[in-house]
């Protein structure tokens, strides 16, 4: 299934018994698992940093989420630049080799926004990520989260 950023991610289990932070960690590992496990195994995520504001029935969330990811395991001398270092004795080669099949980590610091139906669930309609593009200093939430995944670019 590719996602569709008009489609409702369907978290599980049943999201009225879920917390609004839970809810919003089975979207977007929805969301992640859709757009990463065609060039990664091993996936799973964690949310840290986590804090929410509720006012009515507005709920904003900023936190941070780590991906963990591998490569699809492949021997990796089998793989063009692994190979090529390899090949030319290059000092870097036997890092390069160990690095390839371990488990990585992506970071980003993230802002969602959504409304909170009666039911207290989140509204999947209404809900908005956006990531922070500063570099330093104050956070500033505008990148569309669509924007960080391989085929959005």
């Amino acid at each position: 299934m590719t996602w569709q950023w008009t489609e409702k991610a369907e978290a599980s289990p049943t999201p009225t018994a879920l917390s609004q932070k839970e809810q919003l960690t089975n979207y977007l590992t929805d969301i992640f698992n859709t757009e990463y496990t065609k060039y990664y195994d091993g996936l799973h995520y964690e949310m840290t940093n986590y804090s929410e504001s509720i006012s009515g029935n507005k709920y904003t969330a900023t936190f941070n989420w780590t991906e963990y990811f591998k490569n699809y395991y492949k021997d990796p001398d089998t793989v063009g630049y692994i190979k090529k270092a390899k090949e030319s004795g290059d000092k870097d080669y036997q890092g390069l080799y160990d690095d390839y099949n371990a488990e990585h980590s992506g970071n980003f610091s993230l802002k969602a926004t959504a409304v909170i139906s009666s039911d207290g669930t989140l509204d999947l309609d209404t809900i908005e990520i956006l990531g922070d593009s500063a570099m330093t200093g104050a956070p500033k939430y505008d990148e569309p989260l669509r924007n960080y995944f391989p085929e959005s670019r």
